[in-house]
């Protein structure tokens, strides 16, 4: 699954370059979160378009639940970039999601 959602978003020609950004500054990134890295008790590690790991803290598991239910979901996520390298290292302080669109049958 991870092939075939990774060649959907190659398709639709989204891309992040690290070169574009400096570490210590804010930034907005439109997209969606790929993977969860990692959860603990109070932040998850998430990545971003498949290229941006970003740390989200959490105050609740219905915000960890939230984040897995939206994965593949667009997105535009709010973050103070620490480190640029191979990989965009970020925090993330922000996570806005558009409306959920109800599936009719």
């Amino acid at each position: 699954m991870e092939n075939e959602n990774a060649n959907m978003f190659e398709s639709v020609g989204l891309e992040v370059s690290s070169h574009l950004v400096e570490a210590g500054k804010m930034y907005l990134f439109y997209g969606c979160v790929t993977d969860i890295l990692e959860e603990t008790d109070s932040y998850v590690m998430i990545e971003i378009n498949f290229s941006i790991r970003a740390k989200v803290l959490l105050s609740n598991l219905e915000k960890v639940k939230l984040l897995k239910e939206r994965l593949f979901e667009n997105g535009i996520f709010v973050c103070k970039v620490v480190s640029v390298g191979d990989k965009i290292i970020a925090d993330c302080e922000t996570v806005i999601f558009g409306k959920q669109q109800s599936v009719m049958m």
